[in-house]
């Protein structure tokens, strides 16, 4: 009897090794697992940054692009400015040559060469001096 109960023992322990074993087995499949599943996720966050900073990069690009758009308006409405400042000045030069022409002929028609006409007197265009 002695056999038996040592062969029962040993079955049991056998049975506890095996089931250890399946044990240990299905930690090392979780593991694993575990261990793709933080393989994966590092890659993905790898992604998510590269795929960032790509995305950054290109906001960044198109920004300066718009930028650079702004600068040439605003160069081009610099220009225009400064073209019709030039435009007022010569205009406003010309309006003053020209008042000067209409009160040389204004004092040309009050006084004429010879002094102010008499009422009722009228000049002729072609008077010379005037």
């Amino acid at each position: 009897m002695l056999d038996v109960k040592t062969l029962q023992a040993q079955l049991d322990t056998l049975r506890h090794f095996e089931d250890l074993a399946v044990n240990v087995r299905q930690r090392i499949e979780t593991l694993d697992r575990i261990e793709e599943l933080d393989k994966e996720r590092s890659a993905n966050r790898r992604r998510r940054i590269t795929n960032g900073y790509i995305a950054r990069r290109a906001r960044g690009e198109v920004h300066i692009g718009e930028l650079k758009n702004a600068r040439l308006k605003l160069e081009e409405s610099r220009l225009n400015l400064g073209r019709t400042n030039i435009q007022r000045e010569q205009l406003g030069m010309a309006t003053e040559v020209c008042r000067n022409g209409l009160v040389g002929r204004e004092d040309c028609l009050a006084n004429g060469p010879i002094g102010p006409a008499p009422a009722g007197v009228a000049r002729k265009a072609g008077h010379p001096g005037c």
